[in-house]
């Protein structure tokens, strides 16, 4: 499903507001692919597990950096778009799922 330009526009945007975090244990998440262009806006996918409010994180960057678990951003139309969306299962281990 495509997400509206505005939400992604704000998802692609680079900010600091938020909390490193460790690896939740498993639980049905979402995933976001954000593809973006221009000054201060960065291509990544995002692990979103709204049960545990973190996100992973893969900014694809150069130098390629690694992804990093962290606290969500507050948006109220990624989680109104997501009732419409039935999340991806738990996997066994976040290894099988995150983005390289």
């Amino acid at each position: 499903m495509a997400i509206p330009r505005a939400l992604a526009i704000s998802l692609s945007q680079r900010n600091e507001s938020f909390s490193s975090a460790s690896a939740p244990r498993p639980a049905p998440f979402y995933r976001v692919r954000i593809k973006a262009t221009g000054e201060g806006y960065i291509n990544r996918t995002v692990i979103w597990v709204p049960s545990k409010k973190l996100w992973f994180d893969k900014q694809y960057t150069t130098p390629a950096l690694p992804g990093f678990w962290r606290t969500e951003s507050d948006h109220t139309d990624l989680r109104r778009l997501a009732r419409r969306v039935r999340p991806f299962p738990a996997p066994a281990h976040w290894v099988r799922v995150l983005p390289k």
